[in-house]
């Protein structure tokens, strides 16, 4: 990837933390009920949200791992972290000491002679 090219965005889908604490509560409000997963309706239902609750958990897995970035350890994304904000502070210092170069005008420029005789109509 070069400099310029942007990251495409990852698609997290339906998957997030939230959508996935309410399928885990959905299963467990099943098995806290009082009549417990006895019938096989009951234990239809159990069943479903067990499976829903696996599928977005595999998703979110798979969505975790595809991240850019994913492959590296946090030590190591610290230190890439690092590495660019030492890189960034020296082109600023470079582009400090270039915008002093430019906004101070040399002394050659300054000491332009007029030829007077040139800018005379005849």
């Amino acid at each position: 990837m070069d400099s310029t090219e942007i990251p495409t965005p990852v698609s997290l889908g339906d998957v997030s933390f939230e959508a996935l604490v309410e399928k885990l509560l959905r299963v467990l409000n099943i098995t806290q009920r009082p009549q417990g997963s006895t019938t096989n309706q009951a234990k239809q239902e159990l069943l479903r949200a067990v499976e829903d609750f696996r599928d977005s958990l595999r998703q979110a897995k798979k969505v975790a791992t595809e991240l850019p970035g994913g492959e590296l350890l946090v030590e190591e994304q610290d230190e890439i972290i690092v590495l660019l904000e030492r890189i960034r502070n020296q082109k600023r210092q470079q582009l400090e000491v270039f915008s002093q170069r430019v906004a101070t005008p040399t002394s050659r420029f300054l000491a332009m002679d007029v030829d007077s005789t040139a800018s005379t109509p005849s």
